[in-house]
């Protein structure tokens, strides 16, 4: 008698091949070993193998001192078939090259399970279907259990447009990719949906191969569609491209709605060479062309060890040619590039899509901890990032026009190695609620674009707390709390100041063109009050101003006079107290509020 680990007692079925037939049928289970598999590592069991799966039973493949070794693709052919054997001790040797590479392999049968195997498939392949330790080919409901794979070239589990698969709790380890001379499109995914695979599960599986990806979602042939996947609770070490690839290949494919979570990738080295664009890959998850993707709760250690070009997404998680992407409640540390990159160049993403970045922990990156190039819309809210060889976050619209609304809110970034919060091109941009402390060079700064830097603290940095750039044309700076900057606010842009409170700056509270209390140019009749409140007169001569230029709707302004040879002129453009115009003495004040932009009317007025 024979025992399986689950306790299931099989009996030798006789000689010959029919009487372990009629006998298995009627226990309904077979071993191979009644087939005639002798797993000493040099007969092979191909024959005696297949011959024990076309019984179409629940096959037992029992422990052996050695190994089964077999030269050819065993095929499951009957949905529901269960293959079963007691780990580490139930191993099969798959010497067959190309074709014959795949140790199991269905086609077109659903419900097959296995379950307690060590595969270790063959390494000579020419094609990326072959090469692998299980193969499910067109095969629904397809599970894969506890079992192990090593020494293989292509992979070790690979789903191909099969749907509502299970691949849990295997271990797949020893890959024998050498970056020294394996290019990317050999080497090789430890776990693999392929074509048009959705609604699949992979959970809890230990992968330390040093294949090229751990855990890879990608389409091939035009029209495939994998959807709706799930990765899962998964250990991935040593991958040396990807730890996690979400990957849309053609335009008319889609890799929608698929959630990568509670996954641990800890080392991803980024050292095999790309064929033409050299050594670009390293990223911890990378999401291509994979739109509505959500990304939570993963922890991302030690990615792009050896990367050194930056053609891609270099970074713990790295987004392009997608818009809609959530990324979560990540931990990711120590990332040789950056944390976070968010990349659409060529506008591939939906159109209006919004990226949220949520709640992160980026912790000590060699470059920037959130970095959005040529992206249209992204929250970036309540993220956590400290310890950045490069900036905090930083904003960049550099080869196309399509960044459009960036929200930068409730964020704490500490210690950067260059600026906190960089902002070099966007349409409009909203940064409020962040706290911005001790970095290399600014807190927060402008290049370009429309701002609202709302309600923020920054604080201790090495030179500007906030600082606008010529090149701004308009935004708003209220309500922020700015101590011990070198420079606290920094003004060579326009900017409406408001309400902030700027203290203790080490070398000067303000610096540049702007500041609290704008000038009017000495002698304009019509100054300009554009993104400005208070405001006083410096002229020499007898001045009659009749309006204001470069005002907007609902603005109100504050006017002293540092001298006595301003008067206002009452009018259309500028009606005053009493409908009388206004000779103002040294260091009179006058409040004015415009509805329109263009006409003005006076609320009070203060004379000493």
């Amino acid at each position: 008698k024979q025992s399986a680990s689950d306790g299931t007692v099989y009996t030798p079925a006789g000689t010959g091949a029919v009487a372990t037939t009629v006998q298995a049928k009627l226990r309904e289970s077979v071993s191979v070993k009644d087939f005639g598999a002798v797993g000493d590592g040099t007969t092979d069991d191909t024959a005696a193998i297949q011959a024990a799966l076309d019984t179409g039973l629940t096959v037992y493949i029992p422990p052996t001192a050695n190994y089964y070794a077999v030269n050819n693709t065993l095929s499951v052919t009957t949905a529901g078939q269960k293959v079963f054997g007691d780990g580490l001790l139930s191993k099969v040797i798959q010497t067959g090259i190309n074709a014959n590479s795949n140790v199991f392999q269905l086609s077109g049968v659903n419900g097959v399970s296995f379950e307690g195997i060590y595969a270790i498939p063959g390494t000579t392949t020419t094609s990326v279907i072959y090469g692998w330790a299980f193969a499910s080919f067109g095969s629904d409901y397809t599970t894969i259990r506890n079992c192990t794979v090593s020494g293989h070239r292509r992979g070790g589990i690979m789903l191909h447009s099969s749907n509502h698969c299970q691949v849990r709790g295997n271990t797949i380890r020893d890959s024998i990719v050498n970056p020294a001379i394996d290019q990317h499109d050999n080497t090789g995914i430890d776990i693999a949906i392929l074509y048009g695979s959705s609604c699949n599960t992979i959970d809890g599986n230990i992968i330390t191969s040093g294949s090229g990806v751990g855990i890879g979602v990608q389409t091939i042939t035009i029209n495939d569609k994998c959807d709706f996947n799930t990765i899962s609770n998964n250990t991935i070490k040593q991958s040396k491209m990807y730890g996690v690839m979400l990957y849309k290949l053609n335009s008319a494919d889609t890799v929608e709605h698929n959630v990568v979570t509670g996954n641990t990738i800890d080392t991803v080295y980024g050292n095999v060479e790309h064929t033409t664009n050299g050594f670009i890959y390293g990223t911890g998850i990378y999401v291509q062309g994979a739109e509505y993707s959500v990304i939570s709760d993963n922890n991302v250690y030690n990615v792009c060890v050896n990367t050194v070009e930056a053609t891609l997404t270099q970074a713990g998680v790295g987004v392009t040619n997608c818009t809609n992407v959530t990324i979560t409640g990540n931990t990711i540390r120590d990332s040789a590039w950056d944390g976070i990159d968010l990349f659409d160049p060529n506008t591939l993403g939906i159109a209006n899509g919004t990226a949220v970045i949520l709640g992160n922990h980026i912790d000590s990156p060699s470059k920037a901890g959130i970095y959005a190039k040529d992206f249209p819309n992204a929250i970036i809210t309540g993220n956590n990032i400290k310890d950045t060889g490069g900036q905090g976050v930083l904003i960049l619209d550099a080869v196309t026009t399509n960044t459009n609304s960036i929200l930068v809110s409730s964020n704490i970034i500490d210690n950067s190695g260059h600026t906190g919060l960089d902002i070099a091109n966007a349409s409009y941009t909203g940064v409020t609620g962040n706290t911005v402390s001790n970095c290399a060079v600014h807190g927060i700064v402008i290049y370009h674009g429309y701002f609202n830097i709302t309600g923020n603290t920054v604080e201790g940095n090495s030179s500007s707390g906030i600082r606008t750039q010529s090149t701004v044309t308009d935004g708003v700076i209220s309500s922020n709390v700015v101590d011990g900057n070198v420079y606290n606010i920094n003004l060579n842009g326009k900017a409406l100041l408001d309400k902030n409170i700027v203290v203790n700056g080490v070398t000067n509270d303000y610096l540049g063109a702007y500041a609290p209390v704008i000038s009017f140019v000495d002698g304009d009749l019509t100054p300009d009050v554009s993104n400005g409140k208070y405001f006083k007169t410096v002229n020499t001569g007898a001045t009659s101003i009749t309006t204001f230029d470069g005002g907007y709707a609902t603005q109100e302004i504050i006017i002293r006079t540092t001298d006595a040879n301003t008067t206002l002129i009452d009018g259309v453009s500028l009606q005053l107290a009493g409908s009388v115009n206004y000779a103002m003495a040294a260091t009179d004040i006058i409040y004015l509020y415009t509805e329109d932009g263009a006409n003005w009317k006076e609320i009070s007025r203060t004379a000493p």
